[in-house]
């Protein structure tokens, strides 16, 4: 039970990141403002705090003892 949770973290933590670098590879210009803009930044710090908090919390959840 333990590694199907470890490999739903990866899948899960892992999905957010291909998603960003496909939609860079397929339509760069859609992504300008979050990295432009004060706001897409700010939304860019958040996300990230997000997802490692996520990631975080699942590797936790994973670590368990019988």
């Amino acid at each position: 039970m333990s590694s199907e949770t470890r490999a739903t973290t990866m899948i899960l933590g892992g999905l957010p990141i291909l998603v960003i670098v496909l939609l860079a590879l397929s339509s760069p210009a859609y992504l300008v403002p979050l990295y432009t803009d004060v706001r897409g930044i700010m939304l860019d710090g958040l996300a990230l705090t997000m997802l490692g908090t996520g990631i975080f919390i699942m590797t936790k959840m994973a670590r368990f003892e019988i």
